[in-house]
């Protein structure tokens, strides 16, 4: 692994929070307001695709199972996820987003294209098309080596 990608990855991801707090105080009056750093929306996020136990959700918010129970507890009241037992092993709970939580995710997705649309209008449509590429292939990236850890 070389040292200088590393070191330039991390200096674009530096640049990339700066811009976004850059735009959060800019632009349209709400600015882009990203998810707050909270293990409830991060559990949502996380179960957007697939149900999970409490284990691999406390794995992925390095997290405790007892606080994690706390996390889904708070969710389950909010009526954002749901406690199901698992198909093939019944000692086993899955965490299931409800439809109020994928509701909840695509609002924010919703709010957050309104303020981006707010503030790049500097931009034209060629570099929006090359950013919203770009974004894509880090993200395969970023899956492929998410997957190469759970392997």
């Amino acid at each position: 692994m070389d040292g200088k990608n590393i070191d330039l990855i991390v200096e674009n991801l530096t640049g990339l929070v700066k811009l976004m707090h850059m735009f959060k105080d800019s632009g349209h009056a709400g600015g882009i307001k990203p998810y707050p750093l909270d293990p409830h929306n991060w559990t949502l996020l996380f179960l957007q695709n697939q149900n999970l136990t409490m284990t691999q959700l406390g794995n992925l918010l390095y997290r405790s199972k007892p606080n994690m129970t706390t996390i889904i507890d708070k969710l389950i009241t909010e009526g954002l996820v749901s406690r199901l037992p698992d198909e093939k092993d019944r000692r086993i709970i899955r965490i299931m987003i409800t439809d109020k939580g994928k509701n909840m995710i695509k609002a924010k997705k919703l709010e957050m294209g309104k303020a981006l649309r707010a503030n790049m209008t500097t931009l034209d449509d060629e570099d929006l098309a090359i950013i919203g590429v770009k974004l894509g292939e880090i993200n395969l990236i970023m899956q492929k080596a998410g997957d190469k850890q759970n392997d």
